[in-house]
C-alpha cells in the first residue's frame, strides 16, 4: 500500500512531467543509438587500421562485414570513422535506387567525396558513356590508382536490397561488390549488414564471394542492464533540469518490472524499446494509467 506522503510525491513529481515533456528528447532513439555507436568505434577503428596496414602493405582488397542488431542506425559509424581519416579516404555509398547501375551508383558517390577538382588536378579525364557499368568501374579502377590514399567503400545497411525487392535485388549486389573486389587494388570493402539477415545473405552470395570476406566484426548491442542504466540516467537528467531531487525509484513513472517487460517484448530493439517507454509515460502523464496498476 501506497503511504499518503508516497502519493502525495508522485502526484508532484506527475505534475512536473505532465508540464514539461523535455523526457522525450532524452529518451530519443538518437541518444541510445549514438552511445550504442560510440561503444563500438574503438574496436572497429582498430580493427580497421590492421586492416588498412595490410592493405598497404600488399596492395589486396579486402571486404569487412560489420554486423549490427535490429534498430541500429549506422550512418553515425561511418562519419565517427571519417573523423579518423589519416593516410585513407572513406566514401559513404548508400543502396542505390533498384533502377540506378550500381557502378555508377558507387562512381558518382566517389566523386562527390573527391570533389570534381580531383579529376581536374589529376591526368584523368572522364570517359564518355560513364553511366555505363563497364566504363563506371573503369573510371572507379583508375581514380584508385591515381589516389595516394587507401579507399575504404562504406557500404551501409547492404542487407536493403533482399528487405525491399528480393533475392534477385541483392545478390545483384552482392556481385559488384565481389567484382570491385576483384578489379580494384588497394580498397577495403565495409559492407553493413543486419545480424539476422547475414547467414542468409552469405548463402546468396555463395562459396566466392565468402571465402573472400575477413572474419565478420559485430557491434555490441545493449543488453538489458544497458537500458535500464540509460533509462535511470535519462530521467536524472530530466528531474535535474527541473531543479527536482529525483524521485527513489530511478526508473519513475515507470518501474524495473515494465522495463524488463519492454526489453523482452521488444527483443532488444532499442527503437521499438523507446517507444514503449515513451508511449507509457504519456500514458501515465494523461492519468490513462494509474500507478497503481503497474505495479
Amino acid at each position: 500500500m501506497y503511504t499518503e506522503i508516497q502519493k502525495d510525491n508522485e502526484k508532484i513529481y506527475l505534475q512536473i512531467l505532465k508540464k514539461s515533456s523535455s523526457y522525450k528528447s532524452l529518451l530519443d532513439f538518437n541518444n541510445i543509438n549514438t552511445l550504442i555507436i560510440q561503444n563500438s568505434v574503438n574496436l572497429v577503428n582498430k580493427r580497421l587500421v590492421n586492416l588498412i596496414n595490410q592493405t598497404t602493405y600488399d596492395n589486396a582488397s579486402r571486404i569487412l562485414p560489420i554486423l549490427i542488431s535490429s534498430g541500429i542506425d549506422t550512418s553515425l559509424l561511418y562519419y565517427l570513422i571519417k573523423n579518423m581519416e589519416q593516410n585513407w579516404k572513406i566514401i559513404y555509398i548508400p543502396n542505390p535506387p533498384v533502377d540506378v547501375r550500381i557502378f555508377f551508383h558507387i562512381y558518382t558517390c566517389l566523386i562527390e567525396e573527391l570533389g570534381f577538382e580531383f579529376l581536374e588536378e589529376s591526368p584523368l579525364s572522364v570517359s564518355p558513356h560513364i553511366e555505363r557499368d563497364d566504363k563506371s568501374l573503369e573510371m572507379i579502377k583508375l581514380i584508385s590508382e591515381n589516389t595516394n590514399n587507401t579507399l575504404l567503400f562504406y557500404f551501409d545497411e547492404i542487407d536493403l536490397p533482399y528487405k525491399n525487392y528480393g533475392e534477385f535485388a541483392e545478390r545483384k549486389v552482392l556481385e559488384s561488390i565481389k567484382k570491385l573486389h576483384h578489379s580494384i587494388k588497394n580498397l577495403i570493402i565495409i559492407i553493413i549488414s543486419s545480424k539476422e539477415l547475414w547467414t542468409r545473405l552469405v548463402e546468396i552470395a555463395g562459396p566466392t564471394i565468402s571465402s573472400t570476406l575477413e572474419p565478420e566484426l559485430e557491434l555490441k548491442p545493449f543488453n538489458l542492464n544497458d537500458f535500464k542504466t540509460f533509462i535511470a540516467n535519462s530521467m536524472e537528467t530530466y528531474w535535474e533540469k527541473n531543479n527536482v531531487k529525483p524521485p527513489s525509484n530511478p526508473f519513475f513513472p515507470l518501474n524495473e518490472n515494465l522495463i524488463e517487460i519492454f526489453f523482452h517484448e521488444t527483443k532488444g530493439n532499442p527503437r521499438n524499446f523507446l517507444k514503449l517507454c515513451t508511449k507509457f509515460i504519456e500514458e501515465i502523464v494523461m492519468e490513462k494509467i494509474s500507478l497503481e496498476e503497474l505495479i
